[in-house]
């Protein structure tokens, strides 16, 4: 290689460093610096005017020397921490956290630094306000002029609640519980909670040393520990390097000599806070595969994946059948049992060889048997008892044949209350089945709580109902064929079908969105308070087929609701949600209920286009003509629309009042 021809490879890479990428605005170094100092003086001058009336530092002697001192800091904080390096942020809350980290450093030295210099007058309103609005000015005006430009920001997110090598939730938990600690001692040792200054003072002072601490001790780090002896060490550590510090301070410095309480005693109640903190983070981290099967995707994929492997299978062939089998060996004690399987399963037809009959709630059992192997597929142990049904029932559905059955039990919805209001007396027993309900059922189901649910050693005994089993059963790929009480046990037969349309995840917490036919035919989603149980949504059609409709147009005897569902309906309660929908602009405040698909489909054709005509309302005709049946209800609702197309505001006036008289005067509810 040449000379020219290294200098032109040079001369490319110089080009390359020096242009901006497309649509990217290139930032000189030391820009932020100068934006950042800028924004730093007007913050001090600011509070400084607030404070003394006037512009200038003419007022005290020390305010010069105070400027000074904060500049410094602020100076030597931003070079030490790189703070203004901007290329380093993968996205703002990255950004957010750290400059918020880095302010905090500064108020710390800045606390330091007054105490030593007997500048303790100014540090309230001038030190805290300058950093104060120093950090709200530097999330306004960096930040939009850097990561709106840049495409790295645009392809960069923030995930899992990690930021760079922090664990951020831990992060501030552990914080929450040093505030906690704090104002405890604080409260103890003065009966308020706020002194003088230096409650300030030495609030901060443990903030930025815990902080510090924390970064070099690594307790806050995203690398999941190997145990709770791994991952307690780092915050043990910490706690003796903030008494080290704090022993220097007043030892060595001499500052705080009065305030030893309120300084050493926060950190024995930390430390001690921090140990039920360390084991539930490692049940969480450790415990990855501990999951349920949850999501539409993966389910698919596994169905699929089935479809896949059973084309090389061979059909079993019928040499013996199981009836004899059953009824002799396996169900002598439970007849019931085999006449609800013989109503509903020609046992004919069933291979002996190919049944198995399990009294288990080991799910390792279930994976040792042969893909594909098995006609008939019996489980004694209650499903209660299964700490991820999705995983179970997924594992039974690539065990079985093509059509094969799978029957299993769970106990009674109502068996908890009635065990419990008969060991307990009536006050004890309201409290013990609620506490009961909202940890086995409620909790369990919340996003933002379940994995603290699942880091509480407990799997036996778990609340389900009918409508959620049955729900989980279709999301797994199975078809329902009968489901019966037999003594005191709710038995069900399913069998192995095609993969079910499904459309979305099951929904959980309080609020649900639910997918309906708005105008013009086209898909809204309606925001509700949840009225039912988990996985309702995916038997619709087979509690439809099996109740019907009543007189208001919803299904008779509904199971899928709940206790508290039932109450929320009879005061619309669950309704609420949708004035977002109304705000938003997918409902009108008069107008057709929004249905689902299915129930579209049972409206006659005509009234489906006058119905995609107009809006969906919050408020239906249905209250206004108090229709008596579905064929009523689709009568009252032709004549609603029809009139509506022709005049709108005076035919939803009238309907409104209507409405609103049968409501109120005749009582007349949804459900």
């Amino acid at each position: 290689m040449n000379v020219s021809s290294i200098l032109e490879e040079v001369d490319k890479s110089f080009d390359s460093q020096a242009l901006p990428k497309e649509g990217e605005i290139q930032v000189s170094r030391f820009f932020p610096f100068t934006i950042d100092f800028l924004l730093f003086l007007f913050s001090f001058f600011f509070i400084n005017a607030l404070e003394q009336r006037d512009l200038t530092l003419s007022m005290d002697p020390l305010l010069p020397d105070l400027l000074i001192l904060t500049s410094v800091i602020w100076l030597l904080v931003a070079l030490c921490s790189g703070r203004l390096k901007l290329e380093r942020y993968r996205s703002l809350n990255e950004f957010f956290h750290f400059f918020l980290r880095t302010i905090i450093y500064m108020l710390f030295v800045t606390t330091l630094a007054v105490n030593i210099f007997g500048m303790n007058v100014f540090f309230r309103h001038h030190v805290c306000g300058t950093f104060g609005l120093l950090l709200l000015l530097e999330l306004a005006v960096i930040p939009s002029l850097y990561f709106k430009s840049s495409s790295k920001w645009k392809k960069c997110s923030f995930k899992n609640g990690y930021i760079g090598d922090l664990h951020m939730p831990l992060a501030w938990i552990d914080m929450s519980f040093l505030l906690i600690s704090y104002f405890g001692v604080h409260y103890l040792l003065y009966d308020v909670f706020y002194k003088d200054t230096f409650t300030l003072h030495i609030l901060i002072i443990h903030i930025g040393v815990g902080l510090v601490s924390a970064t070099w001790t690594h307790k806050y780090k995203k690398t999941p520990p190997q145990n709770i002896y791994f991952a307690y060490p780092p915050f043990f550590k910490s706690g003796i390097l903030t008494a080290a510090v704090f022993a220097l301070l007043v030892f060595g410095v001499g500052l705080y000599k009065d305030r030893l309480y309120l300084l050493f005693g926060p950190i024995p109640i930390l430390m001690l806070l921090e140990l039920p903190l360390c084991f539930f983070y490692c049940r969480t981290r450790l415990m990855p595969k501990e999951y349920d099967i949850e999501d539409i995707d993966v389910v698919n994929r596994l169905l699929q994946q089935e479809k896949t492997d059973a084309v090389e299978v061979e059909k079993i062939k019928l040499k013996k059948s199981v009836r004899d089998k059953l009824e002799l060996l396996y169900l002598t004690e439970r007849p019931d049992l085999f006449s609800f399987l013989e109503n509903n399963i020609n046992l004919d037809c069933i291979e002996s060889t190919a049944t198995r009959v399990f009294n288990t709630d080991k799910l390792f059992k279930i994976k040792a048997l042969e893909n594909f192997s098995i006609q008939f597929f019996i489980n004694f142990n209650q499903i209660n008892n299964f700490r991820h049904l999705n995983d179970y029932f997924l594992n039974v559905h690539r065990k079985l044949t093509a059509s094969g059955y799978f029957v299993g039990c769970k106990n009674r919805f109502d068996d908890y209350h009635e065990q419990i209001y008969q060991k307990y007396p009536p006050f004890m027993a309201r409290l013990i089945y609620s506490s009961y309900v909202l940890f086995r059922q409620v909790l369990p189901g919340i996003p933002g709580i379940r994995c603290i649910c699942r880091a509480i050693p407990h799997g036996r005994n778990t609340v389900i109902s009918k409508a959620e089993l049955l729900g989980r059963l279709y999301f797994c790929g199975f078809r329902v064929i009968n489901v019966t009480e037999l003594n005191g046990h709710i038995y069900y037969i399913v069998q192995k079908a095609k993969s079910p349309l499904l459309y979305r995840n099951p929904s959980q917490g309080l609020f649900i969105e639910l997918k309906r036919i708005g105008y013009q035919g086209q898909v809204i989603r309606i925001k509700k308070l949840r009225t039912m149980y988990p996985y309702s949504e995916y038997i619709q059609d087979i509690v439809f087929s099996q109740n019907r409709l009543n007189r208001n147009g919803k299904i008779r005897d509904d199971f899928r609701v709940t206790k508290w569902g039932k109450f929320f309906r009879r005061l619309w309660l669950d309704e609420l949600p949708q004035l977002i929908n109304y705000l938003h602009g997918d409902l009108s405040l008069v107008g057709v209920r929004a249905l689902s698909e299915h129930y579209f489909n049972l409206y006659p054709k005509d009234v489906q286009n006058l119905r995609i005509k107009t809006k969906p309302g919050l408020i239906p005709p249905y209250y206004a003509d108090m229709p008596k049946d579905f064929d009523a209800i689709v009568k009252s609702e032709r004549i609603y629309l029809e009139r509506k197309l022709q005049e709108p505001f005076s035919t939803d006036v009238l309907y409104f009042c209507k409405a609103i008289y049968n409501i109120v005067f005749k009582r007349a509810r949804s459900a």
